[in-house]
């Protein structure tokens, strides 16, 4: 058996063993009675990262190994399709674990606030500068540690909002001043202004016609990277009941267009 196959053997066997791991996941995540269910799935996906950080390295391996180019161009397209598969398996996971990290951190945040002082705790969330795709994460944390905090005041809610906020985000709530009656209007203006789903939409489209073209197919950790970005623009959308059905024949040769397999066609 040469080299090559070998690693090829070992590849499929770890991929084989990935599905039965994908399955398991799909069955702790449906037992909600199970008191162990945060732990199981985080478990068993530590396993399915390790698992698949073995299979990534036989990629790079085998790709070295590959002299033809029609052959290489087979390899990445097979690898780039069970990369997908994999992240949108894992993207499930890591959903489900979120659920528990969102209520454990809103109950921790609740219990450091009750001993109020003048000065205000230090608390680590992600700034908002206005860039419509981080709006959704952005709210969600801020609602949860801040918001939701009945031991806040409006005062001093929108005294964090403000530090928060940077760019066009914060200019569109400059003119208020600080009160208890102005939190909720400036809270109300901003998601006025970033929930609008036309925008959101408009946002995730600019940055997959951003993405600069991989122009080799030798550069294969850029090319990964431009796989990665592309699918997370694209899972953004469908969050946004936006399908490839419904962009694709406008966005998908474009798309194409900077990945070098089709580069090559066209030259040959």
């Amino acid at each position: 058996m040469s080299t090559i196959q070998g690693k090829r053997r070992i590849r499929t066997v770890n991929i084989k063993l990935l599905n039965k791991l994908f399955e398991k996941s799909l069955e702790i995540i449906n037992n909600t009675d199970d008191e162990n269910q945060f732990s199981n799935l985080s478990d068993l996906r530590d396993t399915l990262n390790e698992k698949y950080n073995k299979v990534i390295q036989l990629d790079k391996e085998i790709t070295l190994l590959i002299e033809d180019e029609d052959e290489l161009e087979n390899e990445l397209e097979s690898s780039t399709e069970f990369n997908l598969v994999f992240k949108n398996e894992i993207s499930k996971i890591n959903k489900e674990l979120k659920k528990f990290d969102i209520k454990t951190d809103c109950n921790s945040t609740f219990s450091n606030f009750k001993n109020k002082t003048v000065k205000l705790p230090v608390l680590k969330l992600d700034n908002f500068d206005g860039e419509a795709e981080k709006w959704t994460s952005f709210i969600e944390n801020f609602e949860c540690v801040i918001d939701m905090n009945n031991d806040l005041s409006g005062i001093q809610k929108m005294t964090y909002l403000r530090n928060l906020l940077k760019g066009s985000a914060l200019s569109s709530i400059s003119g208020l001043s600080l009160s208890n009656e102005n939190y909720k209007i400036a809270l109300d203006i901003l998601k006025e202004r970033y929930e609008n789903k036309q925008n959101m939409i408009s946002s995730h489209i600019r940055k997959l016609l951003s993405f600069e073209r991989v122009h080799s197919l030798n550069k294969i950790e850029k090319l990964r990277h431009l796989l990665d970005n592309i699918e997370i623009q694209i899972r953004s959308l469908e969050t946004l009941k936006i399908t490839s059905k419904m962009y694709g024949p406008l966005l998908v040769p474009i798309i194409l267009q900077k990945i070098p397999e089709l580069n090559y066609k066209q030259t040959t």
